[in-house]
């Protein structure tokens, strides 16, 4: 049996914690050693439960930067995102590079699998195992010099692109100088890996307009049967799923609009306290903060309202539901920008909500062709949306790991 380390170091929330969880499953199933070295262990016990007393299954805190710098417009490339999480600092790079490689070399396993786990890679380089990425589109940009533009509809100079490559590089090549490693050529060799396990469905693909030739894409790991039934008020009018963080910039307008609006919906906000929660509750709203049983409501829904994380949407899109989406940064409107563009659904800014959340939802839900375009999606990645992923995933880490032997 295999012994693998699930790395995750950047992003944040159950959009990397709850795919990575099943690929972990898929490989104890299978009688591996897993190893979860993770940015935030908080999820583990309502994700994994007893498995955690398996001995098979072992936790580890991942090595962070963990200061956040002010003031700094958004990243335009992956580069300039390794910049805002410390690769400006060569010396605190190094040092957290230096606890990587020490945590590998403990542990000393078969496959390396990263999700958003730059560094990880970076500090593995030399290494003898194999290793691999995980995750949706944007942590696995093609491998362009220099990377390219995050946002698309608004791209820099590509002179800007040049230079934060040039410097996240530089930063790389110290690091690896003090591991006693060779250098990279270029950036994109820090995400060289002998796979890619690039989740979700091509149409959705964060970078899709860059990609020289089209990836493999490995679907979406089903929900987790976790938590609550979904609770729906008595309002008659179509049913309304939403997942929106307590702190989303427009948090109160969307309650304002659903509390008065002529639907039904069960909201979930993580981050509210309970009195938050009673409070808002109305005949056409009910709030909760504790986790909802996605598959259950998704059944009952019609309409998904979300920030346009893809772990809730690509649930709602598998079961044929269209979506509103309200994005708050560039990842999120990427990949809002995906689903209008597959005809599934709408995305507002955040102060657009106010004026227009109204109007989208009865635009999204008058009409059946949001609907049909989401079912005929899901449809089109068929294989991916019935199909156990995780369990093809896990296969694919057995081949990596025979191969590297």
């Amino acid at each position: 049996m295999g012994r693998i380390v699930l790395a995750w170091e950047l992003g944040a929330g159950l959009g990397h914690a709850m795919p990575l969880s099943r690929l972990a499953q898929a490989l104890l199933d299978r009688g591996h050693e897993v190893h979860l070295v993770w940015k935030d262990l908080a999820s583990c016990s309502s994700l994994f439960g007893r498995q955690l007393e398996s001995g098979r299954l072992q936790l580890w805190q991942a090595p962070l930067w963990l200061y956040s710098l002010q003031g700094l417009p958004e990243a335009v490339n992956y580069s300039e995102l390794l910049l805002q999480a410390g690769y400006l600092d060569e010396g605190a790079m190094i040092a957290i590079a230096r606890a990587w490689r020490g945590l590998m070399t403990s542990i000393e396993p078969d496959l390396l699998v990263c999700d958003h786990a730059p560094t990880a890679l970076l500090a593995a380089r030399g290494l003898p195992f194999s290793k691999a990425l995980f995750g949706n589109g944007f942590g696995i940009p093609p491998a362009c010099s220099p990377m390219v533009a995050l946002r698309e509809w608004e791209p820099p100079p590509a002179s800007h692109l040049a230079s934060a490559d040039a410097r996240a590089l530089l930063t790389c090549n110290q690091v690896l100088a003090a591991l006693r490693q060779p250098p990279y050529a270029v950036l994109h060799e820090l995400l060289a890996v002998d796979e890619k396990f690039l989740l979700g469905w091509p149409e959705l693909d964060h970078y899709r307009p860059y990609r020289a030739e089209q990836p493999l894409h490995w679907g979406w790991p089903g929900p987790r049967p976790l938590g609550e039934a979904p609770v729906w008020p008595s309002a008659s009018g179509p049913r309304i799923l939403a997942y929106l963080p307590r702190d989303h910039p427009a948090f109160d307008a969307v309650v304002a609009c659903l509390s008065t609006g002529p639907w039904a919906t069960s909201l979930l906000v993580p981050g509210a306290s309970d009195d938050e929660v009673r409070s808002c509750r109305n005949s056409r709203l009910h709030i909760t903060n504790r986790p909802i049983h996605i598959t259950r409501g998704l059944e009952m829904a019609d309409l998904l309202l979300s920030h346009s994380g893809s772990g809730s949407l690509y649930h709602a899109l598998s079961a044929g539901l269209p979506a509103v989406l309200l994005p708050t940064h560039f990842e999120q409107m990427m990949m809002a920008r995906r689903v209008a563009s597959a005809g599934a659904g709408v995305f507002l800014w955040p102060h657009e909500v106010q004026h227009s959340l109204t109007k989208a939802i009865e635009a999204v839900t008058g009409s059946p062709g949001f609907a049909a375009s989401a079912r005929a999606l899901a449809a089109r990645n068929d294989a991916s949306v019935h199909g156990d992923v995780a369990a093809r995933m896990a296969s694919r880490c057995e081949q990596l790991i025979e191969r590297a032997h």
